[in-house]
């Protein structure tokens, strides 16, 4: 320390000594030193900054006006004030003597000490001030105070360790700049920032927060500072980047500068817009928020501007005084003996001497006040140091006036004992004088910052504008108020100048946004795919979707977004949990007062990906916005998902081994029925194999039994096949071809198709996002049309799947249906509500989904070349009608179920007040599945609780059955007409068989001659393999060989039996065999009652003939 002290004085050796008039004092017990800019050149002779000076006598008035309180018993506050005229250097430079000065000063006695410091007035200044006096140790410390330096890096406080700040900092700023861009509809913006910390900061910190909010930075320009001035051509060639960006024009840009730098903006800004035709908003940071409306009156581009600003602290008493001072002259002289610059600013309103007699003040008219929003916040700071004092004096002098040992002691020994003080001091509005009557409390809490409460904005937004109750003036009008992270915009009073001089009002004023015709391609979000949406709470629910289709071509990416059954299940997942979180009905008291927050991944149906996503949260956690990780694993009670068979198999390998319960709301393939495999996985939809079922029933109603299977690859289209390939043996069904669909490749199916034309009836078992497009091609390609299509529960009733494709009439299709817990209704209005507030939501898929879905843009999109802006995208969902797609209501309800059954666990496993998730409920997830598995809701029209999940974790709710028919009033419109059910029950399969249609005559389908009905004879021979006829390991082999000797006496008895019954001429090959001559029998099912199908239509009909009635009636099985 001696060391660096000793360094200190060979330095100030070499400082030239300050000239007198380069410092103003005002006498005192002791002294706080100011470090103000006062002048904007380097001489500190010719340009005076006024409101430098204006904020010099704020504190100045504020020590007198404490002083004349008696504020500290018998003890009086002086001032000594240093001008750092915007020269870099200069106040390291006072600040060199001022420590110098307190180190030596029992070798100068003569000189007052100085114990604490005010000030400087620039962040860059104030960062390497206080790094300068931090490094002389914890004893030798100033107290500093600052009302004009927001730059967040200075809220550390263990860097800064000299420092409390009053003014709001920056990441404050930066929330209110997005926040107005958001309000304006500006996204598409360039930056301007002075290459300093207060710029570099706040561009960091606008950049981050623009990141999450859809806002793209598509331009930035750093400005160099030499000798404390921005270059003309600097500024020229920004603003010309800017207004002639190749991409597309920038219209909107936000400055951090200051108040000199917003000026030369202006200057060469207005000068270019004299030149070339452009528009241009702008938003100015607090940094330039004093320019005042008298300089900003001299540029007309300025009007329309927006300027962030901490909130006003108003003190009426300095106002008085400072017009006092450039009015009347005995207070002026009175005034400037201890603040010399005065002179400086007296001189823009007077050409005379005012030391001349005869020199005339000016009158109040002429004296305007210019916008000084910092003035208040350095009268705050001098009543900071000020407190800080006082209460020192209190503790250590007691009663006693003026000086006492132990105070003296602390101040010449002690100093960071005040700067400890400082940290946890409190300043009310009560015992200040009478003209320091504080609109606000401030408190520090061991922060650098102070906290600041009562009846004022946390920050404000101003609107230079032509003013609202003086015509022919422009102003500063306050049009934004920010409080609580949320921007109170008043719209009605924005003008936008840029095209018309008599000011465009809202919603017409400019929009910095991607133009007309134009792709602003560097703005467009690679990386939507991988975005997460993330809502806080104390417990957690995790859920899976497939926003986006994969990519067919790698199994780590995704391709397009999903234009049904993505972005709406994602929705009724929120809508699910929101629900919960209103605490209403049957939620009330629901997890008591804790939130339940959500984060929903999206999947693109690639199992690899989405394991891969998973692993990644549960090794590193969640990256929060500001960079933090957040660890779920411990927080989360469950998930929903996945969708595809294929993914929640591998999503299910994951999610059992870190005990997590797991419940689809789409995956219906049998194999996920193995709750040896699958532990702790439920589904609300019903496995496949019940779907085949039913599908071969429908088949058998159709008298045809030569059938074509086209199915997705994966787990969900194969083990469809695989149910319908195992039962169809039962049935007497022929699978006469199995066409296996990749994605991306549907031209080759309907030549796979006409392979086998005569199997007319074709099974589909296609995943949903598939449907779409294997129908249209197909439409498209045959001609004519000779199929009847039977599609899975993926198919349902989708309208854009039959839109505008006459041939698909006639196609029957089956839908699980299940109703929302809360009714469609109340979801339908949640939609509603989301697309109005589309801006401000936090799902990052909801504008590309709406773009590509309707094939529109939106104002906001990066992409407007192609097709025309979007309109009404929230009205569909006002429509009492509207009908959810396919599987949003079984994961609103897997939702419902998971947090209605984790509730019950977590009661039992942890205790309703426990105040977070327990490791008990975490090691325990069979006690969390088997609470989940009986839970009930309402899940169809009856309106009647029902078990969700069967005993064995499955969904619980049968099919309804549909045909594509043309509507009675215009038989060219397609609609789905239910014709019969599927349920669950033992005989619960029924058709309205007179509903039928048959429009392009196909019926029935059968094998078209005898080489192919021997070969589906032998498909049917074929035993069918049954698990439960295989040897177990260790088993008795006795069982075995009887049954082997067995099957060879049977087969030896079937060959003679179809030899003695060729040789006799009573056989009849027709009555025998089904696949030689095709007879329409009343055999639906193995099990079936017998009973006439009703189902007369003949397989070979007369052109021109009328086909036979078919009449169709009811079928229990």
């Amino acid at each position: 320390m001696d060391r660096l002290l000793h360094c200190l004085m060979l330095i100030t050796v070499f400082i030239p000594p300050a000239k007198s008039q380069e410092t103003a004092v005002l006498q005192g017990d002791f002294h706080l030193a100011g470090l103000f800019q006062i002048f904007s050149d380097e001489h500190c002779t010719q340009e005076v900054d006024a409101i430098s000076v204006r904020n010099f006598e704020a504190v100045k008035w504020t020590i007198k006006t404490l002083n004349k309180a008696n504020y500290i018993p018998g003890l009086t506050l002086g001032l000594e004030g240093f001008p750092t005229c915007n020269v870099h250097g200069r106040a390291l430079e006072h600040m060199t003597r001022i420590l110098n000065r307190k180190f030596h000063n029992s070798s100068v006695p003569r000189l007052t000490p100085i114990i604490g410091l005010i000030g400087p007035e620039y962040s860059q200044e104030a960062v390497d001030i206080s790094t300068y006096i931090s490094s002389f140790g914890e004893n030798n410390l100033l107290l500093q105070t600052l009302f004009s330096t927001t730059a967040s890096a200075l809220s550390d406080g263990t860097k800064y360790k000299n420092i409390l700040r009053v003014v709001p900092e920056d990441r404050k700023q930066a929330s209110v700049i997005v926040s107005l861009m958001e309000n304006l509809a500006w996204n598409y913006i360039g930056v301007v920032y002075e290459n300093n910390s207060y710029g570099v900061g706040n561009y960091q910190e606008l950049k981050k927060l623009s990141n999450t909010r859809d806002i793209c930075i598509a331009f930035e320009s750093a400005l160099f500072i030499e000798n404390g001035i921005v270059s003309s051509q600097q500024l020229q060639q920004a603003i010309e980047s800017l207004i002639f960006n190749a991409e597309s024009r920038i219209l909107g840009v936000v400055v951090f500068a200051s108040t000199k730098t917003a000026e030369t903006l202006l200057n060469v800004a207005n000068k270019l817009k004299n030149q070339f035709s452009f528009r241009l908003g702008m938003i100015f940071s607090e940094g330039s928020s004093d320019i005042g409306t008298t300089t900003l009156n001299r540029f007309p581009i300025a009007k329309g501007a927006f300027y962030s600003s901490p909130p006003w602290l108003h003190f009426e008493s300095f106002s008085v005084h400072w017009k006092s001072i450039l009015t009347n002259k005995t207070v002026f002289n009175e005034e400037a003996a201890s603040n010399p610059w005065l002179t400086n600013v007296l001189g823009k309103f007077i050409s005379c001497d005012v030391r001349d007699a005869s020199c005339l003040m000016p009158t109040k008219e002429n004296v305007k006040m210019d916008f000084n929003v910092y003035e208040g916040y350095a009268i705050l700071a001098t009543m900071v140091h000020a407190k800080v004092l006082k209460d020192l004096h209190t503790d250590s002098c007691g009663g006693q006036n003026g000086m006492c040992s132990e105070m003296n002691n602390t101040l010449t020994n002690s100093a960071n004992k005040l700067i400890e003080r400082g940290r946890k001091t409190h300043i009310s509005r009560e015992n200040n004088p009478s003209d320091l009557n504080l609109p606000i409390t401030i408190q520090f809490t061991d922060t650098v910052d102070g906290i600041v409460n009562g009846n004022k904005p946390e920050y404000e937004v101003y609107h230079f504008r032509d003013c609202v109750e003086r015509i022919g003036e422009a102003c500063l009008e306050l049009v934004g108020e920010y409080n609580n992270n949320t921007l109170n915009l008043k719209t009605e009073l924005l003008r936008d100048y840029t095209e018309n001089s008599n000011g465009l009002a809202w919603p017409n004023i400019i929009k910095a946004q991607c133009e007309e015709q134009k792709t602003c391609k560097s703005c467009q979000n690679v990386d939507l795919p991988s975005e997460i949406i993330f809502k806080k709470g104390d417990v957690y629910v995790g859920a899976i979707v497939p926003v986006y289709d994969k990519n067919v071509n790698d199994p780590l990416k995704c391709g397009g977004i999903r234009k049904a059954n993505g972005w709406e299940i994602v929705e009724g997942i929120r809508f699910a949990v929101e629900t919960a979180n209103e605490k209403l009905g049957s939620f009330t008291n629901f997890f008591g007062s804790k939130k339940i927050g959500y984060v929903i991944l999206n999947s693109c149906n690639q199992p690899l990906l989405i394991q891969s996503k998973l692993l990644k949260l549960f090794k590193e956690g969640l990256q929060l916005t500001d960079g933090s990780q957040f660890d779920l694993r411990n927080k989360t009670l469950g998930f929903v998902g996945a969708y595809g068979s294929s993914t929640s198999k591998e999503v299910a390998s994951i999610l059992q081994e870190f005990n997590f319960p797991q419940i689809s709301y789409a995956s219906t393939a049998a194999v996920l029925s193995n709750r040896t495999v699958y532990k702790y996985f439920l589904r609300t939809c019903t496995p496949d194999n019940k779907q085949a079922l039913a599908m071969l029933n429908i088949v058998k109603t159709l008298n045809s039994s030569y059938v074509q299977i086209v199915y997705s690859e994966g787990a969900y289209g194969e083990g469809g096949r695989d149910a319908l390939v195992q039962n169809a043996k039962e049935f007497k069904i022929c699978i006469a071809n199995e066409i296996r669909v990749k994605e991306d490749e549907y031209k080759r199916i309907r030549d796979d198709l006409n392979k086998t034309p005569y199997a007319t009836v074709v099974l589909l078992f296609l995943k949903s996002h598939v449907v779409l497009d294997v129908m249209t091609e197909l439409h498209k390609t045959i001609n004519p049309w000779s199929y009847l299509f039977i599609g899975s529960e993926a198919f349902g009733t989708r309208m854009d799947v039959i839109a505008d494709k006459p041939n698909l009439k006639g196609t029957i299709t089956l839908s699980l249906q299940m109703k929302p817990l809360t009714g469609n209704s109340k979801f339908e209005s949640h939609l509603y509500n989301r697309l109005n507030s589309i801006d401000t939501d936090i799902n990052p898929w909801t504008k590309h989904y709406l773009e590509q879905k309707k094939s529109c843009y939106l104002a906001e999109s990066f992409d407007k070349q192609f097709g025309s802006k979007c309109s009404d995208i929230a009205e569909e969902y006002n429509d009492k009608d509207y009908q959810s797609e396919l599987w949003t209501s079984f994961a609103i309800n897997a939702m419902f179920a998971l947090l209605q059954g984790s509730e019950k666990a977590f009661n039992e496993l942890c205790g309703s007040q426990s105040p977070s998730l327990c490791n008990q409920y975490r090691n325990d997830p069979k006690t969390v599945y088997e609470k989940i598995k009986p839970e009930k809701l309402v899940i169809d029209d009856s309106g009647v609780n029902s078990r969700v999940f069967d005993e064995n974790g499955d969904g619980n709710i049968g099919y309804k059955i549909y045909q594509v028919q043309g509507s009675a009033a215009d038989a060219s419109t397609l609609n789905f007409v239910e014709i019969g059910r599927y349920t669950l029950d033992e005989n619960g399969y029924s058709i309205l068989g007179k509903t039928l249609r048959d429009p392009f005559k196909i019926l029935p389908s059968v094998c078209p001659n005898p080489l192919e009905c021997q070969k589906c004879n032998q498909q049917i021979s074929q035993e069918t393999n049954n698990p439960a006829s295989k040897v177990d390991d260790g088993g008795s082999i006795v069982p075995v060989i009887l049954g082997a000797v067995l099957g060879i006496s049977v087969l030896a008895l079937v060959v003679v039996s179809v030899v003695l019954c060729m040789v006799c001429r009573g056989c009849n090959r027709s009555n025998e065999s089904l696949y030689l001559n095709p007879h329409f029998s009343n055999d639906h099912h193995p099990n079936a009652e017998t009973e006439d199908s009703g189902y007369f239509a003949n397989p070979v009909q007369v052109e021109g003939e009328q086909p036979q009635h078919m009449d169709m009636y009811p079928v229990q099985h």
